[in-house]
């Protein structure tokens, strides 16, 4: 079975689950900390992947970890199960799924700027709600500062970019002369 297929059966299941409890935004928390753990530490990540190592060896190990995050008892379900059926390995793909499965559920959309310069908060208000009327759904605001782009931002919601760099439009400005110059000869 594919990976993406693993993770939406796993995601929506816990989208369904956590709904009901209304704790939606905390597991999502809880879920991207453990993704995280996983990911940043090579010794856990390798016993993750590595399919010679025992269940009860992952089941332990994960109960060791989890109880020292102190997630919740869907979380820890969710987790045991992954293990019990070698699925663990796609925990960092399960949380994503669950984080768009509740936010299509809850109408919101994630809004990545990257931009050249620190915004203003109220800059990233104006981001906010610009982006918000074209989607029609509540954003959600992650910055990232890229020096690389000279001035400027660049929006991304999903797959759509909206490009309002200065390095764009640098890039614009000499796709038109390279235009001119080969039109005057």
């Amino acid at each position: 079975m594919k990976k993406g297929m693993v993770a939406k059966r796993y995601a929506q299941a816990l989208a369904d689950v956590i709904r009901e409890e209304g704790e939606v935004d905390s597991t999502l928390k809880a879920l991207e900390e453990l993704r995280n753990v996983v990911e940043t530490n090579p010794e856990l990540k390798s016993l993750v992947l590595n399919p010679a190592i025992p269940v009860g060896i992952k089941e332990r190990v994960f109960t060791d970890v989890m109880e020292g995050m102190q997630v919740s008892s869907f979380i820890r379900e969710l987790v045991m199960m992954a293990v019990k059926n070698n699925r663990v390995q796609h925990l960092g793909v399960i949380a994503e799924t669950y984080r768009d499965i509740t936010d299509e559920q809850l109408n919101r959309v994630r809004l990545h700027i990257r931009s050249a310069f620190p915004l203003e908060t109220g800059e990233e208000d104006s981001l906010r709600d610009i982006f918000g009327r074209v989607t029609g759904k509540k954003t959600i605001l992650s910055v990232e500062i890229d020096k690389s782009l000279i001035g400027g931002v660049v929006a991304r919601i999903g797959w759509t970019v909206y490009d309002g760099s200065v390095v764009n439009e640098l890039r614009n400005l000499r796709t038109k002369f390279k235009t001119w110059l080969e039109e005057d000869i």
